[in-house]
């Protein structure tokens, strides 16, 4: 996000180099560069760690096996997914070098093998989700199944993707019904609302989770 002129930029994403210019007296920068996962937050991968995770680091070869399987596939569609941030094929021709620079960068840091990216979802402590679209409930499930803190931010409803949601023998198509909905998911979900105004497209009601809501 912090190269110019690819689709995905954004001008405060500027300042992270910039804070890696930063040295302390023994040399040594005070930020690097996070590596990131690319994949889909999707009913998919929580079954398949269902299926796979293990109270202890060790994992036998036939839930590795199982999880490579996932791995592998998921890695295909993510590939093939010609699709940009925004929903809109990428169009932007007039940085082809900037893009490629931006490219090569986002690769050097994506989490690859599939033993590492299991373990980074292993490890996590932590979901935050602001507008996730059709993430929404898969990421509220993926910290249930871990047990960690969570706060999601709901917006889009998707009711033609996701017909089976329902509530009170009615089903989920609005914005409301969808918050009514994913409270169900735990008695302990809290609620809260977001210091900005809300519009049609920019939802602030906050559903989250705290570490000791879990005991």
């Amino acid at each position: 996000r912090a190269v110019e002129g690819v689709v995905t930029h954004q001008p405060l994403a500027k300042l992270l180099p910039r804070l890696m210019e930063k040295k302390n007296c023994n040399g040594q920068t005070h930020l690097s560069t996070p590596f990131h996962l690319r994949m889909h937050v999707d009913d998919n991968l929580v079954e398949t760690l269902k299926r796979v995770f293990s109270s202890d680091e060790h994992m036998d070869d036939e839930r590795m096996g199982i999880w490579d399987e996932y791995w592998q596939q998921e890695t295909c569609r993510i590939e093939s997914n010609k699709v940009v941030y925004g929903g809109t094929p990428s169009t932007d021709q007039s940085h082809p070098q900037k893009k490629e620079i931006g490219d090569a960068q986002k690769r050097k840091q994506q989490i690859t093998n599939s033993r590492n990216a299991y373990d980074t979802i292993r490890s996590l402590d932590y979901i935050a989700g602001f507008h996730p679209d059709q993430a929404t409930e898969a990421a509220i499930d993926l910290a249930l199944f871990l047990k960690i803190p969570w706060s999601v931010v709901p917006c889009c409803v998707f009711p033609r993707e996701f017909p089976n949601r329902q509530i009170n023998g009615s089903r989920v198509k609005n914005h409301s019904q969808l918050i009514e909905y994913l409270c169900t998911k735990h008695e302990k979900i809290r609620k809260e609302t977001l210091s900005f105004v809300e519009t049609a497209t920019a939802k602030n009601v906050v559903l989250y989770m705290l570490s000791e809501d879990y005991d």
